[in-house]
């Protein structure tokens, strides 16, 4: 579809046009000029009429969801790394070579790194979101409340590699994460965007 104000293309499920700031509702002041760097602002202007505005309040999730996301998701990873493994030791038996009984620090790293991005990254980017996020109705958006390209969700996984990111989303009632402000990207409860809709 395109959008009803500028002619930009919008996908489907596209709630406000990047372009203009245009939303189905009506025109997002999503960011101001005296904020331009916030990630969050959770008043929003909502243009109803020619002259007329009303404030939309859209939250981010809430801690325990962001908590209960991070064990979900990093269980899920170890599993994914012990079926890995499992898989690599039945090759190399039947392949006859000899199974490496040590593993550099290097080489564990960069297997954990390489898990955690085919895990993460192909997850929210065609959905939005991981086991986690299903599992708490919740979903990842960019500032826009759209759902982020492919560099943004990049960017928001190769944050999580920063020394503590983990626990920058505990400070706060409704986090925003190291990996959510860098990439301008915030978790949302499923309910908000429909809010944002509306």
């Amino acid at each position: 579809m395109n959008c009803s104000k500028c002619g930009t293309v919008m996908s489907d499920n596209t709630a406000i046009c990047r372009n203009c700031g245009f939303s189905i509702a009506g025109n997002i002041n999503e960011l101001s000029e005296n904020n331009s760097s916030s990630l969050y602002t959770p008043k929003k202007e909502i243009v109803v009429g020619e002259n007329e505005k009303k404030t939309k309040e859209i939250l981010p999730a809430k801690q325990g969801k962001r908590v209960i996301n991070y064990i979900i998701d990093w269980s899920v990873i170890m599993i994914f790394s012990m079926i890995i493994g499992f898989i690599s030791g039945v090759f190399y038996i039947i392949a006859g070579l000899n199974f490496p009984t040590e593993q550099s620090w290097f080489g564990d790293v960069m297997f954990g790194l390489s898990v955690m991005f085919i895990y993460y990254i192909p997850f929210e980017y065609k959905w939005g979101r991981t086991f986690g996020k299903f599992i708490t109705k919740t979903k990842v958006v960019d500032n826009f409340g759209n759902k982020p390209e492919f560099s943004t969700i990049v960017v928001r996984n190769l944050s999580r590699m920063i020394p503590f990111e983990a626990f920058s989303f505990l400070i706060g009632s409704r986090p925003v994460g190291w990996h959510d402000s860098l990439s301008k990207t915030f978790v949302i409860d499923s309910g908000e965007l429909e809010k944002l809709k509306k």
